[in-house]
């Protein structure tokens, strides 16, 4: 059954799912059919193993930091990524701050978890294909400046290998981790429906989020829905000023395509709360994080 839903339906969909937690889809709960497209969405997962920060000190000469240290493991997103496939999923969204430390090596335990759920890019249960939607964030960028390098070492005087810098060459290490090719902004097709990621690009935002959508205004125009993703949240949209850092140029580039639907990370706000979802110009939704939840700024 091919049905098209509105945003309006799309994103009472998404609350009756978080309220409900149900196992069918919200289109199959009320008599639509099958949906289109089914997809999962992620944020801010900010994965740091122990093994592969001991695998860099490894490259440095050093054995294992001494004392407690706080390492995020990728158990939960494996078990984020089963429960996905459980429930058919043609795609899995991940928008941003993947490696903590933007380190190759985390980035790395990333894909080794993703290809132990979907090898070859598709289901071990019915051989479906599930695309990648990834975007980096800024973790995945800086984020070794953030912790002055706490993961690797304990000061400042190591130097970590400038290969296990994703920023350094961000391109050539996404085309080695992930099997594909690796552009700033990109747009796929997941069953006919448009799913456009912006990787992380300055704090300002990412401007050229602009002119892209505006070259592919004629595939993106009508009633069909299409997908954007950032990190950061499009200005005065979902979380409105309690979005941290949000970006200008998203919500500049989608306010004229009332059929957007746009996910972005970055605030770790739990998606209990109401102005996680946007509904304006455009839709706009903040997919929250799967690592450190954050309050309520003023009810931490």
């Amino acid at each position: 059954m091919a049905i098209e839903f509105s945003r309006r339906s799309f994103l009472g969909g998404l609350s009756f799912l978080f309220a409900h937690g149900v196992t069918r889809t919200y289109a199959e709960s009320v008599g639509a059919g099958k949906p289109n497209v089914s997809f999962g969405v992620l944020s801010d997962i900010h994965i740091n193993p122990k093994a592969a920060c001991d695998a860099v000190r490894a490259k440095m000469g050093l054995g294992s930091v001494g004392g407690p240290h706080r390492y995020i493991e990728t158990d939960i997103l494996e078990k984020a990524f089963r429960w996905f496939d459980e429930r058919q999923c043609d795609a899995v969204m991940i928008a941003g701050d993947m490696a903590d430390d933007g380190l190759t090596a985390q980035l790395r335990a990333v894909a080794d978890c993703w290809y132990k759920v979907f090898p070859k890019n598709a289901s071990t249960k019915d051989g479906r294909p599930v695309e990648k939607l990834f975007i980096g964030g800024n973790h995945d960028f800086f984020g070794v400046s953030y912790s002055g390098g706490a993961s690797i070492h304990e000061n400042g005087k190591y130097k970590i290998p400038d290969d296990e810098w994703l920023s350094k060459d961000m391109a050539k290490h996404w085309k080695d981790v992930f099997g594909e090719d690796y552009a700033p902004i990109y747009m796929k097709d997941v069953k006919g429906y448009k799913f456009i990621g912006a990787h992380w690009h300055e704090w300002e935002g990412v401007p050229d989020v602009v002119p892209f959508v505006k070259a592919h205004e004629a595939e993106l125009r009508g009633k069909k829905p299409f997908f954007f993703f950032e990190h950061q949240q499009p200005i005065d949209s979902c979380l409105g000023k309690w979005a941290f850092n949000p970006d200008p140029y998203s919500t500049e580039a989608l306010k004229a395509f009332p059929n957007a639907v746009a996910f972005s990370g970055h605030s770790h706000k739990s998606l209990s709360l109401p102005y996680n979802y946007w509904q304006g110009e455009f839709t706009s939704i903040g997919t929250a994080t799967l690592c450190t939840l954050c309050g309520e700024y003023g009810r931490e």
